[in-house]
């Protein structure tokens, strides 16, 4: 389905631009927030780069700023990987 196709191509983006910068996940998610309460947590990342699930607007913008990035540019990376 599309949102499958929509989940997996973001876990995809996810995964790979956390490589690309050298980090682990867990380093990402110490990058998420500046407490463990505000974090993402290491299961919620693990399943979203796997496409198994899809981020809130809210895990979104957490993992574009662990990212370095803007949220919208996540998103629109991922809606380009999504169409390749």
């Amino acid at each position: 389905t599309m949102e499958d196709r929509q989940k997996r191509s973001l876990g995809a983006v996810v995964r790979t631009l956390r490589e690309a910068a050298g980090i682990s996940r867990q380093e990402l998610v110490e990058r998420t927030g500046p407490t463990a309460n505000e974090r993402v947590s290491l299961e919620m990342l693990a399943k979203i780069e796997q496409g198994k699930k899809a981020p809130s607007a809210s895990t979104l913008r957490k993992l574009a700023t662990g990212l370095g990035l803007e949220p919208t540019d996540l998103s629109s990376t991922a809606a380009w990987w999504e169409h390749k």
